[in-house]
């Protein structure tokens, strides 16, 4: 079996123990002797490449670009294919929001045959050694942890370790999780050490991801990559999404892979195509004789422009592949499909005209939007959920009256994160960064209970980024713990740990390494709200049960609605520990919530309230 159980120090520098992917004998972070230690002698004259030391946008997106020459794999990072490749950068420690001292940096391109990945890693003290295949050698050194799931449905993570001295390791995580698994298809990695570091190049063939085809122009992954830096004074992971120390059941440190471009459609309407004859639109067609189209530059870019007489008119796309592969014109995934573009109204009869959008969903409801007069070009969004395989129709474009629109900008792409929180408002403000625009400000507080009880048991250990654990005693009723600097009494959403959104945050209770102990947070939403969910996350398998109370304005005790105890299982082998905990399709009326936690040392990373006013 492929397991291990060890040792290691936290990010807080709480030592203890957790089993991480592997079941077996039991060895520290640190174990790793000096003979261990690969001097810079031997190491390769590489320049060093331009590494990222912070990340501007918050939402997680690596692009991997497609390429017709494969790359070498012999881990030094001359291929011509990387020259072009969007750097994957700016890796934080995980547990904490600070960037990491010595960073990782990360290109992927796509062949027909294979995922390749060139990795450059900052080390000044390389301590890694060959191993056999699987051995514990590629994962408890220096080392590059890879996850994927082409799926994107949880069900199946293939899981690629690689170490700095070419050592290799792979399962399969998720809920179809086989660590004695093993690809029918073998994959590939190569290593250097450098004057500054060291360099990979790995190889995934789709085979061994069990795909009969590569990705596809719009295709999107979920990927998750970890670095581990070990040195004779210590170990530090860190991550490219931010990430919790258990980053094998942390649900926030998931970003996307996108092949090429977020659009879906291999040609977005207006480029040229090789057989067009210059100003014609092939992929696109028009109501015979109702009107023209033709291809024009906008304000510096191309677009198309309909121009329309007074009968109806439809514009409709003839040619509606997904990334360029033929006859493909069902939905690839489950979740919500946004087909979007911009447009502008020109010379028209304001007497008697109408343009809209429309786009007949898989339940033949139509989406519709309606173009409104402007100077300027404005976005236009449809949008509808499809099941995989369900088949899609391509939207159109119907006009009456007499004038001209002019459109670019074309795209269709998955959001599956809209999906996922449609119609849904964060009433806690503290929703991921690809969900942000969900938060809802409200006049919102929690603050924290003994079980069952009003009386105030606050945290009194918060450790956080900004420094070592805070330890405050609980003496008496005035210094009563700290949250967010806080003592006692109610905190408001936006000064909270639990609420601020960041997942490198967290409060503890003084409890010994091995006890559980049980707590409530509970929040005031300032009114009655309709709650549809609620997240409890830990980041660390910490979480023995979650239970849920409800209570509206006009109710007079709170109502158990969700606990995540299953006593059938706890009969058997005992509690089960999660490191996050979601209870959904609540769907009722609400001001205050309660939720009672069963857990350890490691403590509560967030807790959000999904939901939307009555209103």
């Amino acid at each position: 079996m492929k397991k291990l159980l060890f040792t290691r120090h936290s990010a807080f520098g709480i030592r203890h123990s957790f089993t991480h992917r592997r079941t077996g004998s039991k060895i520290a972070a640190a174990v790793v002797a000096g003979a261990l230690f690969a001097s810079a002698t031997g190491r390769s004259g590489e320049p060093a490449p331009a590494f990222l030391r912070h990340q501007p946008k918050e939402v997680y997106e690596a692009t991997a670009s497609p390429t017709q020459q494969a790359p070498k794999i012999d881990g030094i990072l001359d291929d011509v294919c990387w020259t072009n490749a969007a750097p994957i950068g700016a890796f934080r420690v995980t547990g904490r929001e600070q960037y990491a001292g010595k960073q990782t940096l990360m290109r992927i391109v796509f062949g027909n045959d294979a995922l390749y990945l060139a990795a450059a890693s900052e080390d000044d003290e390389i301590m890694a050694t060959p191993g056999p295949r699987d051995s514990e050698t590629a994962w408890t050194m220096d080392a590059i942890e890879m996850f994927f799931c082409p799926g994107r449905d949880n069900e199946f993570w293939f899981h690629f370790i690689f170490n700095a001295a070419g050592a290799r390791y792979d399962d399969m995580e998720g809920a179809k999780r086989d660590t004695s698994w093993t690809p029918a298809t073998d994959w590939e990695a190569a290593t250097r050490k450098q004057a500054w570091g060291w360099t990979a190049e790995i190889k995934i063939p789709y085979a061994t991801m069990n795909l009969s085809a590569p990705p596809g122009r719009g295709d999107v992954w979920k990927m998750k990559c970890i670095r581990t830096d070990l040195s004779r004074k210590e170990k530090i992971q860190s991550s490219w999404t931010r990430i919790a120390e258990s980053f094998d059941a942390d649900l926030l440190s998931v970003g996307d892979l996108v092949f090429e471009s977020r659009n879906l459609l291999a040609n977005p309407l207006l480029a040229p195509r090789p057989s067009g004859s210059g100003d014609d639109l092939p992929d696109w067609k028009i109501t015979a004789g109702k009107g023209s189209l033709r291809r024009i530059i906008a304000d510096g870019e191309p677009a198309a422009l309909f121009h329309w007489e007074p009968e109806n008119a439809k514009i409709y796309w003839s040619n509606f592949d997904f990334g360029g592969r033929g006859g493909y014109k069902s939905a690839p995934y489950d979740g919500m499909f946004v087909f979007s573009a911009k447009a502008r109204l020109r010379n028209t009869d304001k007497k008697d005209f109408s343009v809209v959008f429309r786009w007949v969903g898989p339940d033949q409801k139509f989406a519709v939007a309606s173009v409104t007069p402007s100077a300027e070009f404005r976005e236009y969004q449809l949008q509808h959920a499809f099941k995989r395989g369900q088949p899609i129709v391509a939207p159109e474009i119907h006009a009456a009256g007499t004038g001209d629109i002019e459109i670019k900008d074309v795209m269709f792409k998955l959001d599956d994160r809209m999906t996922k929180k449609a119609g849904l408002k964060c009433l806690t403000a503290n929703a991921p960064p690809e969900l942000k625009n969900l938060n809802l400000a409200i006049n919102g507080r929690y603050t924290y209970c003994s079980p069952g009880a009003d009386a105030a048991e606050f945290p009194y250990i918060t450790p956080h980024f900004g420094g070592p654990a805070s330890v405050v005693a609980f003496s008496d009723e005035k210094y009563r713990g700290s949250d967010g600097h806080r003592v006692g009494g109610w905190i408001p959403f936006p000064e909270g740990y639990l609420t601020d959104g960041l997942t490198g945050t967290r409060v503890t209770w003084g409890t010994f390494f091995t006890a559980v102990t049980g707590y409530d947070i509970v929040f005031d939403l300032g009114g009655d709200y309709l709650v549809d969910e609620v997240e409890v996350v830990s980041g660390t398998p910490s979480l023995r049960n979650a239970t849920l109370f409800l209570k509206a304005s006009s109710d007079s005790r709170y109502v158990m609605t969700h606990t995540a105890a299953d006593l059938v299982r706890y009969n058997k082998s005992g509690y089960p520990t999660h490191a996050a905990v979601s209870f959904g399709d609540i769907n009722a009326g609400a001001r205050w919530v309660r939720v009672n936690v069963a857990v350890n040392h490691d403590g509560l990373s967030e807790i959000r309230i999904w939901g939307r006013p009555f209103k």
